[in-house]
């Protein structure tokens, strides 16, 4: 099968969702060969709380569809490394690649401490 050169939405999600008693939230992305995978977490009263940035390498092969896979690992922290108090919390993926629109999708993931 070919790599899906262009930007296509698979599936996203997070797991385990909930995550509990300091398990560790992973984000499941698969978009085509993106240029950039952008992550923005919030919390439900949607303050930033954390952003990531995966750039030009998916950490799993592509899957049957030929769609790469990413994963991000939220350790459950904010931008300064503070834990984060259970809740609600809201997660955007924004993918791009030059030449394509961008994708983007949002999410929610329940922390609970």
């Amino acid at each position: 099968k070919s790599i899906a050169a262009d930007l296509k939405l698979g599936n996203v999600y997070s797991y385990p969702n909930p995550a509990k008693s300091g398990q560790t939230p992973t984000l499941h992305i698969e978009v085509g060969q993106a240029d950039t995978v952008e992550i923005k977490i919030f919390n439900i009263a949607a303050e930033l709380v954390r952003t990531a940035e995966l750039v030009n390498a998916p950490l799993t092969d592509k899957n049957s569809d030929g769609i790469f896979e990413y994963e991000y690992a939220w350790p459950a922290t904010n931008d300064s490394g503070q834990p984060v108090a259970s809740g609600v919390y809201i997660y955007y993926i924004k993918a791009e690649k030059a030449g394509y629109s961008p994708i983007a999708v949002l999410k929610k993931l329940v922390i609970i401490n």
